[in-house]
Parts: structure tokens; C-alpha cells; sequence
């Protein structure tokens, strides 16, 4: 009577399977008249295709894969699933990650080109990595457009006197 269980069960399961795809496709075999081969050949791969993403299994007994049985020992009682279950909870909650805010400090090129002018205002002449005073990247990349953008508005000079000396900055009589 089992194995009958198992062969319907099966056949179940393939026929669940074979409605499947005719929903899939809406194929009706009345409805469904092929013009040519090429037609055909397109839908038979487009099925084909469709069979790849499908997974399917007859059942089997648990019995068949292990022969371990689930037994209740007397030893255990409602208290000792109740302080597992409390564990488990304390587990999840130290899984979580902590609440923090991060935030970052916005720096605008304009507000950043005068600063640098009013630098070289006071200072006449400044070496180029002086300009840098935060060590942060959205700060060094703002300052770096910022000089950039002076230069190209021609409000500053830019010397080196050769390959890898110190690049110097001076603002430019207006």
C-alpha cells in the first residue's frame, strides 16, 4: 500500500508539472497549429528552456534517508525549551547591529576657493600641500577642484621650478 502511495504521489506531481507548462506556454493542442518547422523548433526550445528552471521531485519517506528516529526524552520539560528559546533570543538580539548615525560634513568648492583666496590674501605666497590642512577625502578632492578652478579663472599662478619640488600658489594682482 505504500509503494501505491508513492506511484500517485508521483504521478500527482508529474501531471501538476505537465499543467504547469501548459500554463506556461498556453499550449492547447487544439489551439496550436504550426505553420512551418522553424515555429515549432522555437517554442519546443523556449519549453526546453522553461523545464531548466524548474525543479521537481517525487516525495520520498523521511525513513529512506535516515534511520534516526525523533523520540521524546523524558528528561526534558517545558522549562528547559522555554530557557532555550530564552537563549536564543538573547543570541538574536546581540546579532543586530547597533544603532549608529553616520554622518559627513559637506563641502562646497565655492565656499572652499574663497577660503583659499583669502589664505593667499594674507599669506602672498603658499606651498601647495599647505592648503591641505584636513586629511579627508571629500575635503582634499573639494580643495584639489577648487585650485583648479582658480587657476583655469586665472585668479592664481601656479610655479614649480622642477619635476617633484614644491609646487607654490600665489594669488594673482586683479
Amino acid at each position: 500500500s505504500d509503494s501505491s502511495i508513492d506511484s500517485n504521489l508521483s504521478s500527482d506531481s508529474i501531471i501538476k508539472t505537465n499543467e504547469s507548462y501548459q500554463s506556461i506556454f498556453n499550449t492547447n493542442t487544439n489551439e496550436n497549429k504550426y505553420t512551418n518547422e522553424s515555429e515549432s523548433n522555437s517554442i519546443e526550445s523556449k519549453i526546453k528552456f522553461q523545464r531548466k528552471k524548474i525543479y521537481t521531485k517525487a516525495p520520498t519517506k523521511i525513513e529512506s534517508i535516515t534511520n534516526n528516529k525523533l523520540t521524546n526524552d523524558t528528561n526534558i520539560t517545558i522549562d528547559d525549551l522555554l530557557e532555550a528559546f530564552k537563549e536564543f533570543l538573547e543570541r538574536k538580539d546581540k546579532e543586530k547591529p547597533l544603532n549608529t548615525k553616520i554622518t559627513t560634513k559637506e563641502f562646497s568648492v565655492k565656499k572652499r576657493k574663497n577660503d583659499i583666496k583669502k589664505y593667499l590674501k594674507e599669506k602672498k605666497k603658499a606651498l601647495f600641500t599647505e592648503l591641505f590642512d584636513k586629511y579627508n577625502k571629500s575635503y582634499i578632492v573639494v580643495t584639489f577642484i577648487s585650485i583648479l578652478e582658480l587657476a583655469k579663472e586665472d585668479e592664481i599662478s601656479l610655479t614649480q621650478e622642477k619635476n617633484f619640488s614644491n609646487i607654490y600658489i600665489e594669488l594673482k594682482d586683479m
